[in-house]
């Protein structure tokens, strides 16, 4: 697959680029969320490029789903001043392109006004590239336009696993379990295991015969599990982590699945599936020996409230200690990469990728808008 890439681009002194840079950050008690602080950061070497040959720049990108309407909470500030503040520079932004409710249409026009004045387009944001969104994809029937130096990147390191070096495990968690289906579906038969955590082990468990209380899951999934469950390297956890829905996180119990009888409830109608239990680590520890490849997306479980973090946090741990013995370790999406980088762990991983859904829809084989519109 090959892009029009950064070093490609007739850039010069003067030059008037427009680049798209995934901003779409979180700000909790008035500062960036680690994740946050790490998708700017991989902006800044195409920031940087550019500034050093003096091009004019302009920067787009959007912040949460404001449907068209300006919300000043979800505006570009947050972005725009830890950005000047890593350059030591000004910058021209443009607001939320989400601002605008022809942005998610894919609209010509819209994509014509951002464009004015630009004479080169740069697509820094991987991480919408599975969208046909007017600053992604439309603006490219305007622009000259080129990927910058991280999508360039993204594509790389994402491609390399279609040929990647075996055995090869995938570790697939979180919800939407729809949007995962492909990328299992694509890899079930060259990995050697494939682990099955988080909400998206709920679906596994019910097409299995278990019941799972009040936990995240729905009939389609379950049907697509069922499918699933062909292949014998599905592995789902051995245990799980119990507590009551929305009720006090010191409330919480161990269940061993392979203590309960067929049809049995793994937790009441009152209860969900929080995080895997330590005996599934301990396994996924054991099973993941010898393996060189390894592919993540997805947290073990509602990380989010302690404690029921540790499952994604010790997962994050062994799959580093696997990376700093020389497996190719690649990770996606935002609450991954967030528990990582909350870990201190990044160092064990060969690529952290900025995209979760489309990493996950380039993995299963999706044509990405935004990335087929870069290709020579």
């Amino acid at each position: 697959m090959k892009l029009r890439t950064l070093a490609e681009a007739p850039i010069f002194k003067d030059t008037h680029v427009l680049v798209r840079i995934d901003s779409d950050v979180a700000v909790v008690r008035g500062a960036l969320t680690p994740e946050s602080v790490y998708r700017l950061d991989c902006a800044l070497p195409t920031l940087k490029y550019l500034l050093k040959k003096r091009a004019v720049v302009t920067v787009m990108g959007h912040r949460g789903r404001p449907q068209g309407k300006k919300i000043a909470a979800l505006s570009l500030a947050p972005v725009q001043k830890y950005l000047e503040a890593r350059l030591k520079t000004k910058l021209k932004f443009l607001p939320n392109t989400r601002f605008d409710a022809r942005e998610e249409k894919n609209d010509l026009t819209y994509a014509r006004e951002l464009a004015l004045d630009h004479e080169i387009f740069i697509n820094e944001s991987f991480a919408t590239s599975h969208r046909a969104h007017s600053s992604t994809h439309a603006i490219t029937k305007v622009l000259p336009s080129f990927a910058g130096l991280q999508f360039e990147r993204e594509v790389w390191e994402l491609s390399k696993l279609f040929a990647a070096a075996t055995p090869l495990a995938l570790i697939v968690g979180g919800a939407k379990f729809d949007t995962k289906v492909p990328v299992i579906e694509k890899f079930v038969k060259r990995a050697q295991h494939v682990f099955i955590t988080g909400a998206a082990a709920n679906a596994f468990l019910v097409a299995k015969g278990f019941r799972v209380g009040g936990s995240c899951v729905d009939d389609q999934s379950v049907a697509m599990a069922k499918k699933l469950l062909k292949h014998k390297n599905i592995v789902l956890p051995v245990d799980l982590i119990i507590a009551a829905i929305g009720g006090a996180s010191k409330k919480f119990r161990a269940v061993a699945l392979e203590e309960l009888p067929n049809g049995a409830a793994v937790c009441g109608a009152r209860e969900a599936n929080v995080d895997v239990g330590p005996a599934t680590l301990v396994m996924m520890s054991e099973m993941l020996v010898g393996v060189r490849t390894v592919v993540w997306n997805g947290p073990a479980g509602v990380f989010e409230h302690e404690p029921f973090h540790l499952g994604t946090e010790r997962t994050a741990r062994l799959l580093a200690k696997f990376g700093r013995g020389g497996a190719q370790v690649i990770a996606g999406g935002g609450e991954t990469v967030t528990a990582i980088m909350a870990s201190n762990m990044q160092r064990g991983f060969s690529h952290l990728s900025t995209g979760g859904g489309a990493m996950l829809a380039f993995l299963g084989g999706e044509k990405l808008p935004a990335v087929v519109a870069l290709m020579r």
